[in-house]
C-alpha cells in the first residue's frame, strides 16, 4: 500500500508540475505569429465560414478556431482566454495518458512512460498556445485509450468513444488524418480477427465516423490544396524531415547538430531492438503493444507513400507532433513486455532521466521553440512607445516581416499612440527610412525569410537593444537617435 501511494504521489507531482508550467506560460508568453493570425483573421468570421474555410488557409485549425470563438462569447477576448481550449486539452492528455500507463504497464515503466509523455518542452509548447496541435494530442491520446479498452474489454461503447475522439483529433489538426486512416484500418482488422469483438458493429461505426469526417473536411482540404496552402513540409525523406525535425525541436533548437543526430539514432535503435525483442516474450498480434507498433509503422509508411505517389510534403516539426506519443507508447509497451529485466529497467530509467534533464535545461516562461522571435514583441513595442513619448514624437518603425503578425496583434490591442508602422512603397522600398528597425537576424527557410535583406541598412544605424537568444536586434536611425 505504501509503495502504491508513493507511485500515486509521483504521478500527482508530475501532473501538477507540468500543468502549472503550461498555465503559467499561457499567462505570460507573448502572442505568436500563428496565434495572432488565427485570432485576427479566422475567429471573427461566422461559424459556417470557419467550417467552410472562408477565408481559406491552413492556419485555420477548425475545432480550435470554433472553441476560441465560443470562449470569446464571455466578452473576454484576452490571449489567455484564447489559449484555454488547449489548456483543457492538456488535462485530457494527462488524464488518458495516466489511464493508459497506469492500467497496462508495470509501475516503473508506467511512471517513466508518463514522464516521457509529459516532459518534452516542444510538446508542452502547444498546450500553452491558441493552436490546434494541443487539442489534437489530447483527443489522440483519448482515442488510443478507448481503442485499447475496446480490444481488451470488447464493449462497443469504447469503439464509439475511440472513433469520436479520433474524429475530434483530425478536426483539431488535419495532419492527424494520417493517424485516423491507420486507426480505422487497425480497429477494423482487430475486430475482424477477434471473434469476441463485433465486427459488423465496429465496421458500421468506423464507416459512419469516416463519412461524417469526410463531409466536414473534404471541402476545406480541397480548397487548401487548390490554393497552394499546403506548403509547410519537407522534401527530403521521413528521417531527415519528420524524425530529425521532431528531435531537434525537442531539444529546443532549430539547428541540426551531431549530438541531435546521435541522440535520435540511439533512440531509434533502442526502439527497434525493444519492439523486435518483445515478440520473443509476447507474440500476440492483438495486444496494446502490437497495436502501437502497427499504428506507428503504418502511419510512417503512409506519410512516405503519400510523398512518393501524391507528391505531398513530409510532415515536419509541429505537423508531425502526433508521432511523439506514438513513438513513446510503442517504446514503453515493448519494454514492458520484456518482463522487468535489469536491462529493461536501466534502459527505461536512463531514457527518462535524459528527457527530464533536457526539459529542465530548456524550460522557460517566455518563448516557444518555433516562434522564439515573438518572445519580446509586446515589451519591444511598449519600450519604443515610451521612447516616442519622451521625445514627444510619433516614431516610424520598420521590422522584419516574420514579426508582422504579433506586432499587428499588439497594435490592435494597445494602440501605441507614439508609434507608426512605416509603410514600404515602390518609391522607398530600397531605402525605407524609419526611426527604429526591429531586425530578425536568423533566416527561416521553411517560410522563405531571408535575414540578409540589405535595404534597411542602406542608411547608417546604431544598435540600441538586443535579444541574442531570440536573434532580435533593434536599430535606431543615426539621425533620429
Amino acid at each position: 500500500m505504501a509503495k502504491k501511494n508513493q507511485i500515486l504521489i509521483a504521478y500527482a507531482v508530475a501532473t501538477l508540475t507540468a500543468f502549472c508550467y503550461v498555465v503559467i506560460r499561457a499567462i505570460h508568453m507573448d502572442v505568436t505569429y500563428d496565434e495572432a493570425w488565427t485570432i485576427r483573421s479566422f475567429v471573427p468570421v461566422d461559424v459556417i465560414n470557419i467550417i467552410r474555410y472562408e477565408p481559406c488557409d491552413a492556419n485555420n485549425h477548425m475545432l480550435n478556431t470554433l472553441l476560441i470563438k465560443l470562449f470569446f462569447i464571455t466578452g473576454d477576448h484576452s490571449l489567455f482566454v484564447a489559449r484555454i481550449p488547449n489548456i483543457l486539452a492538456f488535462i485530457l492528455y494527462c488524464y488518458f495518458g495516466y489511464r493508459i500507463v497506469s492500467q497496462y504497464l508495470s509501475p516503473l515503466i508506467g511512471i517513466c512512460c508518463y514522464l516521457l509523455l509529459l516532459f518534452n518542452p516542444f510538446v508542452l509548447d502547444f498546450f500553452s498556445l491558441a493552436r490546434g496541435y494541443g487539442l489534437s494530442l489530447g483527443f489522440l491520446i483519448a482515442s488510443l485509450y478507448y481503442l485499447i479498452a475496446y480490444i481488451i474489454a470488447y464493449k462497443p461503447v469504447y469503439a464509439i468513444w475511440a472513433i469520436t475522439c479520433g474524429m475530434f483529433a483530425v478536426l483539431s489538426n488535419f495532419s492527424v488524418l494520417n493517424y485516423w486512416l491507420v486507426f480505422c484500418l487497425m480497429i477494423t482488422i482487430f475486430s475482424f480477427f477477434n471473434k469476441q469483438l463485433n465486427f459488423k458493429k465496429t465496421f458500421l461505426y468506423t464507416v459512419s465516423g469516416s463519412v461524417i469526417l469526410a463531409l466536414l473536411i473534404y471541402e476545406p482540404i480541397r480548397k487548401l490544396k487548390a490554393n497552394g496552402n499546403l506548403y509547410y513540409g519537407g522534401n527530403k525523406d521521413f528521417y531527415s524531415d519528420t524524425l530529425t525535425s521532431l528531435a531537434k525541436y525537442s531539444f529546443y533548437t532549430s539547428e541540426t547538430n551531431a549530438f541531435i543526430v546521435y541522440s535520435l539514432n540511439i533512440f531509434l535503435i533502442i526502439l527497434v531492438v525493444s519492439c523486435i525483442s518483445s515478440f520473443f516474450y509476447n507474440r500476440s498480434l492483438i495486444s496494446p503493444k502490437s497495436m502501437f507498433i502497427f499504428i506507428t509503422l503504418i502511419s510512417a509508411f503512409s506519410v512516405i507513400m503519400q510523398h512518393l505517389l501524391l507528391d505531398t510534403l513530409y510532415l515536419i516539426d509541429r505537423t508531425a507532433l502526433f508521432f511523439y506519443p506514438l513513438f513513446i507508447l510503442t517504446l514503453c509497451f515493448s519494454l514492458n513486455d520484456l518482463k522487468d529485466r535489469w536491462y529493461t529497467k536501466i534502459t527505461t530509467a536512463l531514457i527518462t532521466v535524459a528527457f527530464v534533464i533536457n526539459f529542465t535545461n530548456k524550460a522557460n516562461l517566455i518563448k516557444t521553440a518555433l516562434w522564439y522571435f515573438d518572445a519580446h514583441s509586446s515589451e519591444t513595442l511598449g519600450w519604443l512607445n515610451e521612447v516616442g513619448k519622451r521625445r514627444h514624437k510619433v516614431l516610424n518603425i520598420y521590422y522584419s516581416w516574420p514579426l508582422q503578425s504579433s506586432f499587428g496583434y499588439y497594435f490592435e490591442e494597445n494602440k501605441y499612440p507614439y508609434l507608426k508602422v512605416k509603410e514600404v512603397t515602390e518609391a522607398n522600398k530600397y531605402r525605407p527610412y524609419s526611426d527604429f528597425y526591429i531586425y530578425l537576424t536568423q533566416p527561416l527557410d521553411k517560410v522563405d525569410y531571408n535575414a540578409n535583406e540589405p535595404k534597411p541598412f542602406l542608411s547608417p544605424r546604431t544598435l540600441v537593444r538586443e535579444y541574442p537568444h531570440e536573434h532580435i536586434k533593434i536599430y535606431s536611425d543615426v539621425i533620429s537617435h
